[in-house]
């Protein structure tokens, strides 16, 4: 009875050991820019078999983060009443949704942001989008009725990305949603610069300006340190944001300019 004790004991600490050194290869990759072979390294633990695989990378995403120090500098301020999402979302996507919420809800402006969604009755959706990330459609209805007007996720977002970028990714879209509301859209006057492939780009220096401050009270003027894909995006749209009007214009305006800019919306 001893052996056998003393043996189970011995297994389940070679597996302990081996699920913390896998862990801290997971951590080392992700700190070294690696995010594929963290997420190859992951279902080498026990635990994580059987897990989807896109769950699973947002998952190690978000243990790794953690693990690193790459928690926003704001804190989250959760939602106690109206959450802005439409009620045809799955469940899947609702938990994401709102923990970003929480943390757009960090800011003032992004408070502030947050409540022009809820007064106006204007939810968030998800759907697969082709290129974009997310697009905002503003619809009035007489005589001041904004409700019909949705915010459009992509699917893939939702499930795979850390809670701070679709964060920053609803600034800029509820920023959209209140310009229309507060009538400074470019809709309103048709004088704003528009590029060949139909985006408004005094809309998106907008949008995006409040985006970039969003993630720069979150992150510092640094950012994040280990930033990857759509974090590393962020990362410098801030820093074209911090270099100056005239550098941010032509920063959104390369950005803005590719061709594929509105395909399936």
């Amino acid at each position: 009875m001893s052996d056998k004790s003393d043996n189970h004991r011995s297994i389940t600490i070679i597996r302990a050991l081996r699920s913390a050194i896998v862990f801290a290869l997971i951590v080392f990759l992700l700190a070294t820019g690696a995010v594929s072979l963290a997420l190859f390294a992951a279902p080498r633990i026990s635990s994580f078999q059987g897990i989807e695989a896109t769950t699973l990378y947002a998952a190690v995403k978000s243990v790794g983060y953690a693990s690193l120090g790459e928690e926003p500098h704001i804190a989250p301020i959760e939602v106690t009443g109206a959450v802005p999402i439409c009620p045809e979302v799955a469940e899947s996507s609702i938990k994401p949704l709102k923990r970003a919420f929480a943390l757009m809800r960090g800011t003032d402006e992004g408070s502030r942001l947050f409540d022009v969604l809820v007064d106006n009755e204007i939810c968030v959706l998800v759907d697969d989008i082709p290129y974009n990330a997310a697009y905002a459609e503003s619809r009035r209805t007489f005589p001041d009725d904004w409700s019909s007007s949705r915010i459009v996720v992509d699917r893939s977002l939702v499930r795979t990305t850390s809670v701070d970028l679709l964060a920053a990714i609803l600034v800029h879209e509820a920023t959209h949603i209140d310009r229309a509301v507060s009538g400074t859209a470019c809709f309103f006057q048709d004088t704003c610069e528009r590029l060949k492939n139909g985006v408004e780009i005094d809309e998106e220096i907008a949008a995006h300006t409040a985006e970039a401050e969003w993630w720069i009270a979150a992150f510092g003027v640094d950012g994040k340190r280990f930033a990857f894909q759509g974090d590393y995006g962020e990362n410098k749209l801030a820093e074209a944001y911090l270099k100056g009007e005239e550098a941010f214009r032509l920063y959104v305006f390369d950005y803005r300019n590719d061709p594929r800019e509105g395909i399936g919306i």
